[in-house]
């Protein structure tokens, strides 16, 4: 199990372009708070970050929670649309146009995470 000293070291990646630095990544056993909290501390601490996580209670789950965020400075990133664009036959959830949290089919996290990052990249 992840300490939240490992979590909080974890860092961005630049994109190829000008674009956001993203963290992503697939998670077992954290709670959702504290995925949460981890998204938050990360858009709030740069103005350039964006977050994609999806965690698992247990490696038995059939839905992930995920967390989809952003710094408010990119105002050109709609997560709450781009999440409701994507999950409507396979997750569901919502939020604000910088941080959503839902839930998705385990078999489509991963599609869902790389389909975003990519999306992002061309940004």
């Amino acid at each position: 199990m992840l300490t939240q000293q490992i979590l909080d070291s974890i860092n961005p990646r630049p994109t190829h372009n000008e674009g956001p630095w993203i963290i992503s990544g697939t998670f077992v056993g954290l709670l959702d708070e504290q995925v949460r909290e981890f998204a938050y501390k990360k858009i709030t601490g740069s103005n350039s970050n964006v977050v994609v996580l999806g965690n698992f209670s247990s490696s038995g789950d059939s839905m992930a929670n995920v967390v989809f965020a952003r710094n408010e400075s990119l105002f050109m990133i709609d997560c709450n649309r781009m999440f409701k664009e994507m999950t409507p036959k396979w997750g569901k959830g919502g939020g604000k146009s910088n941080f959503v949290t839902g839930v998705i089919r385990k078999e489509k996290l991963d599609e869902f995470i790389a389909t975003i990052v990519g999306n992002l990249v061309t940004k």
